[in-house]
């Protein structure tokens, strides 16, 4: 199937190329689903604004819209490709199906043709390698199954922790920095490329990890979500050997039903760590969401796989002892494929 000229993802549909214009309805679409998947990640308008609106998204090419006989949206895919500097491409594969039509097995369809334009982009590109994955809710079983009809395989678990001011006073938590380490607040055109480098040292030896690339990392650290000043690095000798970068996703708040801050991102070089680096940073971090008026505290964990249980369950009990207890959980599902004179090869087991 050419995927480009071919936009029949299924029957029971009318399908067209995505644009920017669809927006609108595709936040519709996505508060449909919502409100009965309840899921971890709840993406806003403005959010998927953002992601579409990338140069590299191009949605016309690697997006669909479903659509029933009356206009409805009730069906969208799209790919986000992150390509830069750092290791193999990686393709993100996104969809929506509204819940009154996901007994009609459109996800399958939708997520073969997703895997399929992926595929094709990479020979389109050039590019002798590439990565694709999604994000799932472990409670939502269909989307998972449609990963698994498509080769897709379980890379890596996660678990988000949540942590209440009712519950703990950040003020009161022990400031235990140690000797010749500063914490000071995230400075973005001072530290942005500092700590990316330090958290591609921070996480080299987790089985597994990749490298994340300039271009990635300034385009997260720029988003509307993004709260510099709830973020701190830690200095030694003017050089970042820690970090805690945190968010806020207003989208969520109602739904769960209180207000907190979110931390993206945490690490610690590995000739700093066991000195309490990371409880001091975390320690700074919430004093800002507390200060802030937030209700409470969030993040996510890497638990990794067999192969790096050992180092999720240090992280999970590092936030335990500050007060975070753990939530809900997601799987990241992925699939390689190889170019070999232009044709193409998934890899088996490798993640």
């Amino acid at each position: 199937m050419n995927a480009i000229s071919d936009l029949m993802v299924e029957p029971m549909l009318e399908w067209s190329p995505l644009t920017l214009t669809d927006v609108d309805e595709l936040a519709e679409l996505a508060e449909a689903c919502a409100w009965l998947d309840d899921p971890v990640d709840r993406p806003s308008g403005d959010q998927l604004r953002e992601d579409l609106s990338d140069p590299r998204s191009e949605p016309e090419r690697n997006g669909v819209v479903g659509r029933d006989r009356s206009g409805a949206m009730l069906a969208a895919g799209w790919l986000l490709v992150r390509r830069d500097d750092a290791d193999l491409p990686r393709i993100w594969l996104n969809w929506l199906i509204h819940p009154q039509a996901r007994h009609r097995q459109i996800g399958h369809h939708l997520v073969r043709w997703l895997t399929e334009r992926g595929c094709e982009w990479g020979l389109e590109a050039g590019v002798e390698s590439l990565w694709l994955g999604s994000y799932v809710d472990t409670k939502l079983t269909l989307r998972r199954d449609s990963l698994i009809a498509a080769g897709f395989t379980p890379e890596r678990w996660f678990a988000d922790m949540h942590l209440s001011f009712d519950e703990v006073d950040p003020h009161a938590l022990p400031d235990e920095l140690c000797d010749g380490v500063t914490i000071v607040g995230f400075d973005p055109e001072r530290h942005t490329e500092q700590v990316r480098i330090a958290h591609n040292l921070a996480f080299a030896d987790l089985p597994g990890a990749k490298s994340v690339g300039r271009l990635d990392w300034e385009r997260s650290l720029s988003g509307a979500s993004s709260r510099p000043e709830w973020s701190f690095v830690a200095l030694e000798d003017d050089r970042v050997v820690g970090y805690a970068l945190s968010s806020a996703y207003q989208q969520d708040w109602d739904a769960q039903g209180w207000s907190e801050g979110w931390t993206d991102r945490i690490g610690v070089l590995p000739s700093h760590r066991g000195r309490r680096l990371g409880q001091a940073l975390l320690r700074r971090v919430l004093i800002s969401f507390a200060d802030a008026g937030l209700e409470g505290a969030g993040l996510g964990v890497d638990t990794g796989g067999a192969d790096s249980a050992e180092q999720g369950s240090a992280a999970v009990s590092l936030f335990a002892r500050l007060g975070y207890q753990e939530a809900d959980s997601v799987v990241l599902y992925s699939q390689r494929c190889e170019y070999h004179d232009g044709v193409l090869r998934r890899v088996e087991g490798v993640q």
